[in-house]
């Protein structure tokens, strides 16, 4: 939950304090005025905010497991998976692979 006093006052204006004490993420607007310059799908965009939003300061790691994005995104786990590589192929994300396993 987000305390009141750390949502800037124009979100609040915006869309009020029971829709932000979830949080909010920030996407950059030349993200979104560029998706056609950059030729990113709008699966592709979509898992790009998906991503982003597990960002909570400038050195965060970002490491959301395949099954919560396909959760969240009412997608098949192969269809995350296949949308993930072309942003990969395209270097707009970064792979780090995380084992549970020794």
């Amino acid at each position: 939950m987000v305390e009141k006093d750390a949502i800037p006052q124009t979100l609040l204006a915006i869309w009020g304090q029971s829709i932000l004490s979830e949080g909010w993420t920030t996407i950059p607007n030349v993200l979104i005025r560029s998706q056609s310059l950059l030729n990113i799908s709008n699966s592709e965009l979509v898992l790009l905010m998906h991503l982003i939003s597990f960002i909570h300061h400038p050195l965060s790691q970002i490491y959301p497991s395949i099954n919560l994005l396909a959760e969240r995104m009412n997608q098949d786990r192969r269809t995350i998976q296949r949308t993930m590589k072309r942003l990969e192929d395209k270097e707009l994300v970064r792979k780090r692979i995380r084992s549970k396993g020794s």
